[in-house]
């Protein structure tokens, strides 16, 4: 696994490889964020799409956002890069992306949501290692939320080559405006982890693994593409075996299964260490199935240990995910531990 040098005090280079940033609100919340960053040491570069909705649904064209993002890549003055937000189309720049450029000079990229696109595809393909946690926007919060300040030391380099995390008291039930774009998480829903063994509730579960992964919604179609190669990636690293996270932003019951009967019918499940499922966002089902329900129906019994309602996702905080990392997750009276190793 290639692991990216710490940025130290090197700037942050941000990008916009699906929708940019127009509203006034998100701005405020991006001009606070150059702001808490540079009182740190980190000045912030923003690319040439970051503030722009030139295309419906995008920044601009997928030839011009890849563009964006290969030339920080290959800039040397660049520590990582961060993306802007996330959207629908970021799919589209895959074929413009200079995947090799992204090996030859490793950074950390930084995103969410459709960002797994990038954050999945750059981990599988080139081995680099990426990071799957909230986009640019973040860093503009007051405060800090600990998720933030935890991912911001990481990336810095001030906790080496192990990220400790240990799972939040609370999380969002739902999204909330802006008032001023400066605001923290508004958690007010009880975290609850729920894990399986073999099919059957247990009370304590810990499993260790590669850990990669993202969001379903967009993997669902990555899979089976030239833009994916995780079941190579199971094979490079078959002697740690694999967890494979998964969140869910539309949660749709019916769709999960779908989905997961896909990916099984791919390969996916056949030698995994385990898989932990983030909280779904927009749950819902034509048939009055759980979503708990249709994830172990979707995994058909293949996959040895489970968890549900991890820091994962759209229900805010969430957990840091370094892809590629050696991961231990500890599950124990409905909370977890994540320990992410660079090695």
């Amino acid at each position: 696994m290639i692991y990216p040098e710490f940025i130290n005090n090197k700037p942050i280079g941000v990008v916009a490889p699906s929708c940019g940033i127009t509203d006034e609100l998100d701005k405020v919340r991006f001009e606070n964020a150059a702001k808490k960053l540079k009182e740190k040491g980190v000045e912030t570069i923003f690319g040439p799409n970051v503030f722009k909705s030139d295309i419906k649904g995008a920044s601009a064209s997928a030839s011009e956002r890849a563009r964006e993002f290969n030339d920080m890549v290959s800039d040397p003055v660049i520590g990582a890069i961060v993306s802007a937000t996330g959207g629908d189309y970021m799919c589209e720049m895959l074929d413009y992306v200079d995947f090799d450029a992204v090996k030859k000079n490793p950074k950390w990229f930084m995103g969410y949501s459709d960002n797994t696109s990038l954050t999945f595809s750059i981990t599988t393909l080139t081995d680099v290692a990426s990071i799957y946690f909230d986009n640019y926007g973040s860093f503009g919060m007051e405060p800090w939320h600990k998720a933030v300040d935890s991912t911001f030391n990481f990336l810095y380099g001030n906790y080496g080559k192990t990220l400790t995390l240990d799972s939040y008291k609370k999380h969002e039930s739902n999204f909330k405006k802006y008032v001023t774009g400066l605001e923290t998480y508004l958690t007010d829903t009880d975290v609850k982890y729920k894990a399986y063994e073999n099919g059957k509730i247990t009370d304590e579960l810990s499993f260790s693994g590669r850990v990669i992964g993202g969001c379903v919604d967009l993997i669902s179609f990555l899979a089976g593409t030239k833009y994916e190669d995780f079941l190579g990636f199971i094979q490079r690293y078959k002697q740690d075996k694999v967890i494979l996270y998964l969140e869910s932003f539309v949660g749709n019951s019916e769709e999960t299964v779908r989905i997961l009967w896909r990916l099984k019918n791919l390969g996916w499940f056949e030698d995994l260490s385990g898989v932990i499922i983030g909280r779904p966002t927009f749950v819902s089902s034509d048939y009055e199935v759980e979503y708990e329900e249709a994830v172990l129906r979707g995994l058909d019994g293949r996959v040895k240990n489970v968890v549900f309602g991890a820091d994962i996702g759209h229900r805010l905080p969430q957990f840091s995910m370094i892809n590629g990392s050696y991961a231990t997750i500890d599950v124990k009276d409905f909370s977890a531990r994540l320990t992410q190793e660079l090695i």
